[in-house]
């Protein structure tokens, strides 16, 4: 799953406020991330993404917020930037680095991060490395050179804990969570099974999270590698199929965009002749019925408004006469 997948993810990188750029410096030269803590109560309005880049931008000087990413009391994933910029987050360590701003006070007799806060820096992080093989170094503000007298990312917490998974464990499991390279998600504690809605967009749970063809109660239903359930034309293994806006598969005949197309039993798209109770149907190689005339392998065929081949008729267009396999056998 892609960074953009991840369950509260937001990508803000061409709405929030900014005064120029960071510099350019690509992402071979990334190997570390750090995380940081804001230093403001989290459900403050000021504990914000906006509020950062104001913050950065009109106090310090800079291009916009200095954390390419900023995780709020909520969990959301807010992305500000590319992964390819140096922001200036860690000094010395800038080049270098991804930073990591979860919102909060996280100093000691003061806040801890929540359980969503816990469950999406985990999942960033994971799929951080999984996008940049190289950030295998993972430093809190306060390890980075010259900022040993920061207390940053807040001693009241553990970020190191949370790398390593063990608050996963024993937070409370809510929304998506990856075990074992598998997508489940959950409602205090349990995985969901079934459909499932989350974005405007549905899943199905088994209860871990299905991708490609699934059937349920009678109906076929195909999902993206995301796991979400896909509509109108798929193409799958270099056949086209068409799902209904509810996402059961279409078979049989269908009109789509004022054309009609046939669907096998199976959901593939149909091309070239059809025999459909007993009548000839001819499809065009985009899936397309044809109407009136077709030369096929060198022979005329007509085909009616309502795509079924003209056999044995007297066609009054040219005074043809059509044979019972739909060829033409004069033309007066």
């Amino acid at each position: 799953m892609a960074i953009k997948d991840l369950p509260k993810y937001k990508d803000i990188r061409n709405t929030i406020r900014r005064n120029g750029r960071y510099p350019y410096v690509g992402t071979a030269c990334k190997d570390t991330i750090v995380i940081h803590h804001s230093l403001t109560a989290m459900k403050l309005a000021g504990s914000t993404p906006q509020a950062f880049a104001n913050t950065h931008i009109d106090k310090n000087g800079w291009h916009g917020c200095a954390y390419p990413f900023v995780i709020t009391w909520e969990g959301t994933i807010w992305q500000t930037d590319d992964l390819d910029r140096r922001t200036y987050h860690a000094g010395n360590t800038n080049t270098r680095s991804i930073g990591i701003c979860v919102a909060g006070d996280f100093r000691k007799g003061k806040e801890k991060p929540t359980d969503a806060q816990i469950l999406s820096l985990y999942l960033l992080i994971k799929e951080l490395q999984r996008a940049l093989p190289k950030l295998t170094r993972i430093l809190g503000h306060q390890e980075c050179p010259g900022y040993s007298w920061k207390n940053c990312p807040g001693d009241n917490w553990s970020y190191k804990d949370v790398v390593a998974g063990k608050f996963i464990a024993t937070a409370k499991k809510n929304g998506w969570l990856k075990e074992n390279s598998t997508w489940f998600y959950y409602a205090n504690n349990v995985a969901k099974t079934g459909w499932h809605k989350d974005k405007s967009m549905w899943y199905y749970l088994k209860p871990e999270m299905a991708t490609g063809w699934i059937k349920d109660k009678g109906k076929w239903y195909f999902l993206a590698a995301n796991g979400t359930m896909q509509t109108g034309w798929v193409k799958d293994k270099s056949k086209w199929y068409y799902l209904n806006p509810s996402g059961d598969m279409v078979v049989g005949w269908k009109v789509i965009d004022g054309q009609w197309y046939f669907f096998d039993n199976d959901g593939s798209m149909k091309t070239g002749w059809l025999k459909h109770k007993n009548t000839s149907y001819y499809l065009h190689r985009s899936g397309v019925m044809i109407t009136g005339w077709l030369c096929v392998d060198g022979k005329w065929y007509f085909f009616n408004p309502n795509g079924k081949m003209a056999q044995n008729a007297q066609l009054e267009v040219q005074s043809v006469t059509v044979n019972s396999d739909g060829s033409i056998s004069q033309i007066n």
